[in-house]
């Protein structure tokens, strides 16, 4: 899981905030690990949340080929 997150985070995380200038902000959650606990029975890995501007700069930056 480690590898994982830190794939995860130093990989596609970078190229999404550099082609996608109409983002507000970019967030990566991760199922809680808790030592001597086992992890969250999932159907993720992880949730992202991404913020817009408005609802046009979200369609704007779909419809772009980018």
């Amino acid at each position: 899981m480690d590898d994982f997150r830190t794939d995860y985070v130093y990989r596609p995380t970078p190229l999404f905030i550099k082609n996608a200038p109409q983002a507000c902000k970019y967030t990566i959650n991760f199922p809680m690990l808790r030592p001597g606990k086992e992890p969250p029975v999932l159907d993720f890995d992880f949730v992202t949340e991404i913020w817009w501007e408005d609802v046009d700069a979200m369609r704007a930056f779909y419809k772009s080929s980018g």
